[in-house]
């Protein structure tokens, strides 16, 4: 697990100014945390936390309605297991994991993005 979690850290680290790679692996250090058996996901050659945080972006792409999306914890974390290639019995999201009741001071904390404008995001490519 210390291994997984170095290599998360480290990228986080190299990618400090990107906000999404930031987002995304905070989020898997927290489930890394809580479930040990996942770690070996994470070691795997080719796959890192921009590639991870790429398959989000295509995933809204592909489901956004005038130009936004909303990606919550839960879709994310499919989008990001089905990348890594982590085993369907490790995808539950636990109690801690699942979205809490939102209130508009809570919206960012329990969700990894709550809006995605992809012009933004894309510098209006």
């Amino acid at each position: 697990m210390n291994e997984s979690m170095d290599r998360l850290r480290d990228e986080m680290a190299k990618m400090h100014d990107h906000p999404g790679v930031q987002a995304v692996g905070e989020y898997l250090c927290r489930r890394l945390e809580d479930d040990a058996e996942i770690a070996p996901a994470f070691l795997a050659e080719g796959k890192s936390l921009t590639g991870a945080f790429s398959e989000i972006e295509a995933y809204a792409r592909k489901h956004q309605k005038g130009g936004m999306c909303c990606v919550s914890d839960s879709t994310a974390w499919e989008v990001v297991c089905r990348y890594y290639g982590i085993p369907e019995e490790a995808r539950k999201i636990t109690e801690t994991h699942a979205p809490a009741q939102e209130t508009a001071s809570s919206r960012h904390a329990n969700h990894m993005y709550e809006v995605l404008d992809l012009d933004a995001l894309l510098g209006g490519m």
